[in-house]
């Protein structure tokens, strides 16, 4: 059994490789515990709250920087709709922790 665990793990950590980047962060004690709660109320992993605010950031900064690789002539309308949208997310029960 313990052979099969091993190729079984070679086999995960080769795929993961080849198909995900991994970036390692640190942040201050006491501020994961913070992250992964708020990230369970939302049924997200730390990952997956993660990628999804540096997304939501990427694309607020594209859309707030004159000249962050936005063509779109609609790119004001796409502003409004986004800022609407994350003050929603802000306006939501974790804006007191």
């Amino acid at each position: 059994m313990l052979f099969m665990a091993g190729s079984h793990t070679k086999a995960v950590n080769k795929y993961n490789s080849a198909n995900y980047d991994s970036l390692r962060i640190v942040v201050p004690k006491g501020q994961k515990d913070k992250i992964k709660a708020h990230a369970e109320k939302r049924g997200e992993s730390i990952n997956g709250f993660v990628g999804r605010a540096i997304s939501e950031t990427m694309q607020r900064d594209a859309l707030e920087l004159p000249g962050a690789g936005q063509t779109d002539p609609d790119t004001e309308s796409k502003r409004a709709a986004l800022l609407e949208k994350l003050q929603g997310v802000s306006a939501g029960d974790d804006s007191k922790e």
